[in-house]
């Protein structure tokens, strides 16, 4: 199914990617990344939200009765605030398990409970953050 179409979808990223700031050098080395995430826009389980914040829908929702459907991504995040989250995490994909939770506000077991095909979505927000 597809809610908007791929070249909307990556208007969205684009719109998304400047408010970031986001230089073209790193655009470039996340070409993947960004495709994920026009992906999930144009297939509608991912929202540029006014403020530029992402809202993912989960193909599969998380917790202890699935209460978790969708998790919201704040536009902006401080290094305090991932350091936090990074409590206990070695790099790599921990340190990615760990910007997830932080941008969500969720605890890194429910986002270490996602399923691999949101996880991928949840992945290409937050390797931006890093």
């Amino acid at each position: 199914m597809t809610a908007i179409s791929k070249e909307l979808a990556i208007d969205e990223v684009n719109k998304w990617l400047d408010f970031k700031k986001v230089k073209d050098k790193k655009r470039t080395a996340y070409k993947d990344a960004i495709e994920g995430l026009a992906d999930a826009i144009s297939e509608g389980c991912l929202v540029l939200n006014e403020d530029f914040s992402f809202t993912q829908t989960l193909d599969f929702p998380v917790g202890a009765e699935k209460q978790f459907k969708t998790l919201d991504y704040k536009a902006r995040i401080d290094v305090a605030t991932i350091q936090k989250y990074m409590n206990g995490v070695s790099t790599g994909d921990g340190r990615i398990l760990a910007t997830i939770a932080a941008l969500s506000g969720q605890a890194k077991e429910v986002v270490s409970k996602m399923d691999t095909e949101d996880y991928s979505v949840a992945s290409s927000v937050a390797i931006f953050f890093l």
